[in-house]
């Protein structure tokens, strides 16, 4: 019963993957030193330790409430593309920002989701009238943790240090990543000259065909296309 008594402390990474592996009802055993948790095979005896509580960042009552199943997509085609190297440009975070309002739009008609390793740019869109004008950047830790989440919303809040994602039971407070991120309004509004129209389970087959003999440190693992009399050749 967790409500038998208030605790509060860390538990370390490699102590959570044990717990994670204990089977049936966790029974847990505050003692004058130490926290006891014995299931039906395991026991683990903690060390009570002083700690520093975490504070907790303050934020506004204002929350941008998305669809959450939507979101979660638009984040994960963003950070397929996105850099995990935190030095390099734009990486180690994905963009979100509202879409361009139009002539007759009273609110943002949804919003995108960037990210890129300065080679590939992927943009997810997702129309879904908001409230105001958004704009900020996602660390990829929580990014992570928001393809965790399960409720049908997710609420997004802003502070000057720290975004607050939550959704059901679960709640992020994702530090702000300080690097500047561009303005992609420009290179996005201007239609392309070109437009080719594939099938995507061929497109699929290829590259699973392919991936195998690419070198990554060749050509920082490119390959090519040439197109041809209707035909898409791969190399």
């Amino acid at each position: 019963n967790i409500n038998a008594f208030a605790a509060r402390g860390y538990i370390a990474k490699k102590l959570s993957s044990v717990v994670n592996r204990m089977t049936g009802e966790i029974e847990a055993t505050l003692q004058e030193r130490s926290l006891v948790l014995k299931s039906a095979k395991a026991r683990i005896e903690l060390e009570i330790q002083t700690v520093k509580s975490v504070a907790l960042p303050s934020f506004p009552d204002t929350f941008l409430s998305l669809d959450l199943p939507a979101f979660k997509k638009a984040i994960s085609l963003a950070v397929a593309s996105a850099s995990t190297a935190k030095s390099a440009a734009f990486g180690g975070s994905v963009q979100i920002q509202s879409l361009p309002m139009g002539i007759e739009d009273t609110n943002p008609p949804g919003y995108r989701v960037v990210g890129t390793d300065s080679i590939v740019l992927t943009v997810a869109e997702v129309r879904e009238t908001i409230p105001y004008d958004v704009k900020g950047l996602i660390n990829l830790t929580a990014a992570a943790v928001v393809q965790l989440m399960d409720g049908p919303k997710i609420e997004i809040g802003e502070s000057n240090t720290h975004l607050q994602l939550r959704s059901g039971d679960t709640t992020v407070y994702a530090a702000k990543p300080v690097q500047a991120y561009p303005n992609f309004d420009v290179l996005l509004v201007k239609p392309s000259s070109t437009k080719i129209k594939l099938n995507r389970g061929g497109w699929l087959s290829a590259l699973r065909t392919l991936e195998p003999l690419i070198d990554e440190e060749k050509d920082k693992g490119a390959i090519t296309l040439h197109f041809k009399e209707n035909v898409v050749k791969w190399v």
